[in-house]
């Protein structure tokens, strides 16, 4: 009984400081709220389309930077990630699976592809507002049957700075 209190005796706290550190910085622009959401729709596309062709034809959308500073910074990047297709590698698969035989590609509007999960090449940035206008498309995945019936995508993008 002796032994057991002199443990407790013996008990130390010890003191140890955690250094927290970081830096707050200032973007050079900021997405604008009511494009921050973009929905994309292709309407509809008939199935036999992808007997003839690997691909739909492009469909424009943007993303609007808004106020603008390029003295904070001069260029902009993009990266889109999503749930990349298995048979079309840097595309997109809707958000059911492969069960439509399809996916979905994103471009510049010159169109050069952006693969899923990858920076985009820099864009210039302009005082106040700076559009980025890109391109999407439904493509055939290969060996596979497209399967009539509604779908959906969902990619989610971030712009960053460098």
């Amino acid at each position: 009984m002796f032994f057991i209190d002199c443990l407790f005796f013996h008990a130390v706290a010890l003191e140890n400081n955690v250094l927290i550190s970081g830096t707050l910085v200032t973007e050079p622009c900021t997405i604008d709220p009511s494009h921050s959401d973009i929905p994309l729709n292709f309407g509809s596309v008939i199935k036999k389309y992808f007997d003839l062709y690997p691909r739909t034809e492009s469909e424009l959308f943007q993303i609007i930077l808004i106020e603008c500073d390029t003295s904070l910074g001069q260029h902009a990047t993009v990266t889109f990630t999503g749930n990349e297709s298995l048979s079309l590698s840097g595309l997109l698969q809707p958000d059911n699976g492969d069960v439509h035989g399809i996916a979905i590609g994103i471009e510049q509007a010159d169109g050069t592809a952006l693969p899923l999960n990858q920076p985009t090449p820099l864009y210039q940035l302009s005082d106040g507002t700076t559009t980025l206008t890109l391109k999407s498309y439904i493509a055939k995945e290969p060996e596979q049957t497209v399967i009539a019936g509604p779908f959906t995508a969902t990619a989610t993008f971030a712009v960053s700075y460098p």
